[in-house]
């Protein structure tokens, strides 16, 4: 008999019980996900080339989209028809990349590598506006490049990595962090 902890309803019970961990935004999120592959080392080694990742189209819909996510990214004019990036800025701040370094409305981002291999650029993001990054910021192509992104062009958080078995894991938001003035 299997075990009611793993989510199979008990003898006698009505309907199905979740997991505890489990809540209904997660649920939805993996029935409306979207399997991504990744085809390219721009957010390596968070994601690898080869990668397959869940996107909950439902994220964005349900949600704000927050400084730390793994997106989607589909828009015309992009070097690639789908992106998976780091959102790093948010509307409305100002974004700078100088001294090998990401500023956030002046103030440093905690991000773990360097910005290396960057002109330095700044930008104003509007109301409905986000800057994405690589998270291989040396090789990728991202915001740097073909600047800010509108909220539209957002189709979705990447969740899960599904394969290989072996990076088989939930992927959660980066703790990026605005550092304080001081």
């Amino acid at each position: 008999m299997p075990s009611p902890r793993l989510g199979y309803p008990r003898p006698g019970a009505r309907g199905l019980r979740l997991p505890r961990r489990a809540s209904l935004a997660s649920l939805l999120g993996l029935l409306s996900g979207r399997r991504v592959a990744v085809v390219n080392a721009s957010m390596y080694p968070l994601l690898h080339p080869g990668d397959v990742v869940l996107v909950d189209r439902l994220a964005y819909a349900l949600g704000a989209v927050q400084r730390g996510d793994v997106a989607l990214v589909e828009a015309p004019g992009l070097p690639a028809p789908r992106l998976l990036k780091l959102v790093v800025g948010l509307p409305g701040e100002r974004v700078e990349v100088a001294r090998d370094r990401l500023w956030i409305d002046g103030r440093p981002l905690g991000f773990p590598r360097p910005v290396v291999g960057s002109l330095p650029g700044r930008w104003t993001l509007g109301p409905r506006d986000y800057f994405l990054l690589s998270y291989a910021v040396a090789t990728g192509t991202d915001s740097r490049h073909f600047g800010p992104v509108a909220r539209d062009a957002l189709r979705g958080r990447v969740r899960w990595v599904l394969a290989p078995a072996a990076r088989r894991r939930r992927l959660e938001r980066l703790a990026l962090e605005v550092e304080e003035a001081g």
